[in-house]
């Protein structure tokens, strides 16, 4: 499984939401290094899991906080998305709990590669175009 290597086309141009995005792309990293480990390490996937799960739960709130402030009109359709997302790391994270082998560990982390590029950094920019001129630098 490919890494994730964070190039500045990724970024949004909002400070606070690109550092959080490479700090989601740096969990998804260490859950694919985990996942691929010579000697497969059950415990370092949910310890990535789980810090997954709650970063994305703070960046989440932290992004809706500044969509509600500048007044994002797909603000509901955004959270939803968020939820959904969400929801489905948290599943992922319990079904891995259940079954803790490497296949378990290898399907969370395609999907958590998967959304975090096309929904977090892809669907994140249309926060850009709504942001006064000098706030997306």
């Amino acid at each position: 499984m490919p890494r994730i290597v964070w190039r500045d086309r990724m970024a949004i141009g909002v400070v606070e939401i690109d550092d959080d995005h490479r700090r989601l792309v740096d969990y998804v990293n260490a859950l694919e290094e985990a996942v691929n480990a010579v000697r497969f390490d059950q415990r370092a996937v949910a310890a990535c899991l789980q810090g997954l799960v709650e970063y994305a739960g703070r960046h989440f709130a932290m992004e809706e906080r500044l969509m509600r402030a500048i007044g994002f009109p797909h603000l509901t359709e955004h959270q939803r998305r968020h939820r959904e997302g969400h929801q489905e790391l948290l599943r992922l994270q319990r079904a891995f709990e259940a079954l803790p082998v490497q296949d378990t560990g290898a399907q969370v982390y395609r999907f958590a590669a998967n959304w975090l590029v096309k929904h977090v950094i892809m669907t994140d920019k249309e926060i850009a175009a709504h942001l006064p001129r000098r706030a997306a630098q």
